[in-house]
């Protein structure tokens, strides 16, 4: 095990679950899931509604990404490889974008947010 795979691990059940719903949901695109807290924040259409709040998760965001850009690395890939491996401390991933219904993915646009809807 790495030192990656180790912070991954660590992560608290908050900072996983955002995680793997980047790599899931959002198919690694930090921005897009930003953007879509933002416009649940501003009260406009959003994908995905998080059981936590918003400012706590955009701060998690923020620590994620940064780690990512100070190591050169996509935690995304250990996400997945804790997910493949069975359950961990850093909490279980969501499905694979593939087992998503398509109005439930964000990348490739196959459904436009207005289309989704609140809450979805």
């Amino acid at each position: 095990m790495d030192a990656h795979e180790d912070y991954v691990r660590s992560l608290a059940r908050e900072e996983a679950q955002l995680l793997a719903l980047r790599t899931y949901l959002y198919e690694g695109s930090w921005d897009d899931m930003v953007a879509d807290l933002v416009a649940r924040r501003e009260g406009r259409p959003f994908v995905f509604k998080l059981q936590t709040r918003i400012e706590e998760d955009l701060q998690r965001i923020e620590n994620l990404k940064r780690y990512e850009e100070e190591n050169q690395v996509d935690l995304g890939r250990y996400a997945r490889r804790t997910a493949e491996g069975g359950p961990s401390t850093a909490g279980e991933a969501p499905e694979s974008p593939a087992a998503l219904p398509p109005e439930r993915r964000v990348r490739g646009r196959s459904a436009s947010r207005t289309r989704l809807g609140r809450g979805r």
